[in-house]
């Protein structure tokens, strides 16, 4: 895991971006933020490859699992932080992409639509908007994301 690309300082990074996150306890923030960090380590491995199983894995997973850990808890402190970073400079490039989470051989997800031709594959559009100093050429950090759940078309419909 540690011969991967990796943030610089990620204990720093986790710390900035989570640790205003409210989940309802302050020990799930906490436990947020070390696993974060950990992540950051190996963003393209697993949750057991990230974590290096066991305990830690275990912990994750509980986490997720936790009320009051949902997607918009957890991402808010990084998004106000980025609209404050954009209020203080004059221009600010914000740059969008819409990508498609494939769920298809994860059996046991629920809430997933279908997605391409045919509607045989399972999953999540996820929409990112990051914001960019074009000065710098630098991202200030993700200003907004949403999923977007299609929902299955009747047959011979053309509509989305």
């Amino acid at each position: 895991m540690e011969d991967t690309l990796a943030l610089a300082d990620r204990e720093q990074w986790a710390q900035s971006q989570f640790a205003a996150a409210d989940l309802g306890d302050r020990r799930r923030t906490r436990r947020l933020v070390k696993l974060a960090a950990r992540m950051a380590g190996n963003t393209s491995g697993s949750i057991p490859q990230q974590t290096g199983g066991g305990a830690d894995m275990k912990a994750a997973y509980r986490l997720f699992d936790a009320e009051g850990v949902t997607h918009a808890a957890v991402c808010q402190p990084q998004f106000d932080q980025t609209r404050a970073a954009a209020g203080g400079i004059p221009m600010v490039f914000l740059l969008q992409d819409t990508t498609v989470l494939n769920f298809t051989t994860h059996r046991v997800c629920r809430g997933l639509g279908p997605m391409g031709e045919g509607g045989s594959l399972r999953g999540l559009h996820q929409r990112n908007v990051l914001a960019a100093d074009p000065t710098t050429r630098r991202p200030l950090g993700l200003m907004y994301q949403r999923h977007h759940l299609r929902t299955d078309r009747l047959q011979g419909s053309h509509a989305n």
